[in-house]
């Protein structure tokens, strides 16, 4: 009977490390997680894949959301881990929701990603005006574009009639809903200076929209290192709360190959390996106390 039972353990033992061993060894492919808009058709894609038993060959297809036939680029890419480039001719068919694959060995096992590309600003906001509530304060109100995109307004302030809006002139900014009245309060100012400001609205892909600002203002946009490079503006003599010209894209966040999706793979195969190793000093544990217990009941 003990040679029977030791026999069925043994059984027990090496089908557990069998499943164990398969379950290692099952393909586990990242891609990378884009932001939901874009407002480029220029940026690149990056996968990782834990594939056992050989090698791993990766192939990227696209397709526009209203389309349902998926278009090959970028060639075969060999290796564990690798990058592709999305350019203009991947985006065929104007703005839009783009979805991404990557097929590992042939269709051994694919991940979809996907984003909004979205290239043209918002409008700009309406109803700007500011108000001087006292020597050191001045309230200044909008009204939020109808853009069903529309994210934030950026507000820029100086002491001068003549300034750069830039990320050393912004002040302040403030998300909301579409079609929005909102305002906002800017106390503890110096009492003996005057105070000019301009504003523009930002959609969710970082598009910018043309400026508004104080009738006396004349503004310049430069390139700023905090959110991106915009064009200069002309010097313009607007009325009170006119647009004064379209910006460039004021994309806070460059779209680069992440850094991790290889780390996501590499720290899974640890944590399966972990649980492996687990299983199995668990099996040698009870295997044990069962030849001890069985040892001692013959004796």
């Amino acid at each position: 009977m003990f040679k029977k039972l030791s026999a069925f353990i043994l059984s027990i033992v090496f089908t557990l490390l069998f499943v164990s061993t398969i379950k290692a060894f099952s393909p586990v492919v990242y891609i990378q997680n884009l932001p939901e808009y874009i407002n480029t058709d220029t940026f690149y894609i990056s996968y990782s894949a834990l594939v056992g038993g050989g090698g791993v060959s990766a192939k990227f297809s696209v397709r526009k959301d209203t389309d349902s036939t998926w278009r090959d680029f970028g060639g075969t890419i060999n290796g564990a881990s690798g990058q592709v480039q999305v350019t203009g001719s991947q985006i065929y068919d104007g703005d839009g929701l783009y979805r991404f694959k990557v097929d590992i060995n042939g269709g051994l096992v694919g991940v979809e990603t996907n984003t909004r590309i979205d290239r043209s600003g918002p409008s700009g906001v309406s109803n700007y005006k500011k108000e001087k509530v006292a020597a050191d304060f001045y309230r200044i109100s909008w009204t939020t574009p109808h853009d069903p995109d529309f994210s934030r307004v950026f507000i820029y302030r100086s002491d001068k009639p003549e300034f750069d809006a830039n990320g050393g002139t912004k002040v302040y900014e403030l998300g909301g809903p579409p079609e929005t009245n909102e305002s906002w309060d800017n106390v503890g100012l110096d009492p003996n200076k005057n105070y000019y400001y301009a504003i523009r609205a930002l959609d969710k892909a970082g598009n910018a929209s043309s400026l508004v600002a104080d009738n006396v203002v004349t503004t310049y946009i430069t390139p700023s290192p905090s959110i991106g490079s915009v064009n200069r503006l002309p010097k313009e003599e607007p009325t009170p709360g006119e647009v004064l010209g379209q910006g460039d894209n004021l994309q806070e966040e460059q779209i680069t190959p992440p850094q991790n999706v290889v780390q996501k793979v590499v720290q899974f195969a640890k944590d399966r390996t972990k649980i492996t190793v687990g299983i199995l000093a668990g099996i040698g544990i009870i295997i044990y106390a069962i030849y001890r217990y069985l040892r001692t009941r013959k004796k």
